[in-house]
């Protein structure tokens, strides 16, 4: 009979010693699992992140390379020598306005066929008045950006027009004497 509970003591001691043995590996492989997994987590986290601020850095470079270039184009649009001698014979009162609308269509035609950059170019009096257009540009959607004073160009947008999103560049073609003649808008 003592050999009976002896064996059932040994058997039930053995049952327990294996439970808590597997109970015990369990929590140590656990433990060993997160202390490993947390670190390689919030390296690889910050891996991410790292990564997203440099994409985002490229991206803004890139549209800012692309602002600047077209902002050159513009410059280098309003400082035809042509259309700016056309301009002030229009304004001595040397060329009609027909004169003046048909040359600076081909101007800025010529212009435009020259650059991936642009899509659109108009060009617009002291008084707001459409001078030329070439491309997808409406009047009224502009009204805003002709307001704009001073010698640079300027940034606005983007702005919808018929439908598609664009970024205006305005930019002044000043006289000899620093007063507005025309305003050239890119798109």
């Amino acid at each position: 009979m003592v050999a009976k509970a002896n064996s059932a003591l040994s058997s039930r001691l053995q049952r327990n010693l294996s439970l808590y043995s597997a109970g015990g590996v369990f929590l140590v492989s656990v433990l060993v699992a997160l202390i490993s997994v947390i670190p390689l987590y919030t390296k690889l986290k910050n891996s991410r992140e790292k990564d997203l601020q440099a994409n985002l850095s490229t991206h803004i470079f890139a549209v800012n390379q692309s602002l600047e270039r077209k902002v050159d184009i513009a410059e280098q649009i309003t400082s035809r020598t042509r259309a700016y001698q056309l301009l002030d014979r229009y304004l001595q009162g040397k060329a009609s306005f027909e004169e003046l609308q048909s040359s600076s269509t081909k101007i800025l035609g010529d212009a435009l066929g020259r650059t991936e950059f642009l899509v659109g170019i108009s060009r617009f009096d002291p008084n707001q008045q459409l001078i030329s257009k070439v491309g997808p540009v409406a009047f009224t959607e502009l009204k805003d950006t002709l307001k704009t004073k001073g010698d640079s160009p300027t940034i606005t947008g983007p702005v919808s027009i018929n439908g598609s999103l664009y970024i205006l560049i305005s930019a002044p073609i000043l006289s000899y004497s620093n007063e507005l003649i025309v305003t050239d808008i890119y798109t």
